[in-house]
C-alpha cells in the first residue's frame, strides 16, 4: 500500500486543539498549512513544531 501525503489546513496552530492537531499530522509527514490570529506568536509556535518540515516564511 502506498502512502500518501495530504496538505491540511489547521487553524489556531500555536496551541489549543489547533496545535494538538497539527503535531501528529506533521508527524505523519503531510503538509500543514497554518492559520492564526497574531501572526508572530502562530508563526514561530509553527516552526517549533517541526522545525525541519516547516515554513513560516511570509507570515511576519
Amino acid at each position: 500500500m502506498t502512502q500518501t501525503t495530504k496538505p491540511l489546513l489547521i487553524t489556531g496552530v500555536s496551541s489549543g486543539l489547533g496545535r494538538a492537531f497539527a503535531t501528529p499530522v506533521l508527524d505523519a509527514g503531510h503538509t500543514v498549512v497554518r492559520t492564526g490570529r497574531t501572526v508572530r506568536n502562530d508563526a514561530d509556535a509553527f516552526t517549533a513544531l517541526h522545525p525541519e518540515r516547516s515554513d513560516a516564511r511570509g507570515t511576519r
